[in-house]
């Protein structure tokens, strides 16, 4: 896929893969607006220098179980960028769209729940979600009410 790269520059090559190990978390809710944000970031801030190949995103999708504690949903974005800048860390984000994010997550899922993002060894981003699995709409209907 070829896309014109938000800043009016050259338009960049983007793959994307997907894996989600069990085909039923696709019929899982997740609040709105959680996964924008983290792609438009790759390609924004991702973006390789010419010649050195697509950017590559791929996104993960699984539920996880543990004994003694509630099942949730992570979903992991990785791209293959720019990686983030040395000293990063998610109190000094100037940008809206992370922090919202991470915000969100926390206002309508509560503490153990969230964003997270690290830089890779071979480069680029990991931006890793948890959220509680929503198996109905009730229930996510249920969770943002309770939450305003």
């Amino acid at each position: 896929m070829l896309c014109e790269h938000p800043a009016g520059t050259a338009p960049i090559a983007i793959e994307y893969t997907e894996s989600i190990a069990d085909p039923a978390v696709r019929s899982y809710f997740i609040p709105k607006v959680i996964l924008q944000p983290l792609i438009e970031n790759s390609i924004i801030h991702g973006s390789r220098e010419p010649g050195s190949g697509p950017l590559q995103i791929h996104l993960e999708v699984q539920e996880i179980k543990t004994p003694g504690r509630q099942p949730y949903l992570q979903i992991t974005l990785l791209d293959n960028g720019l990686g983030l800048e040395e000293g990063w860390s998610m109190e000094q984000v100037s940008g809206i769209g992370t922090r919202n994010v991470m915000s969100r997550i926390q206002l309508y899922c509560g503490e153990p729940y969230g964003l997270y993002l690290a830089n890779r060894p071979e480069k680029g981003v990991a931006a890793m979600i948890t959220l509680p699995v929503i198996e109905t709409e009730e229930q996510l209907e249920r969770l943002l009410r309770d939450q305003l």
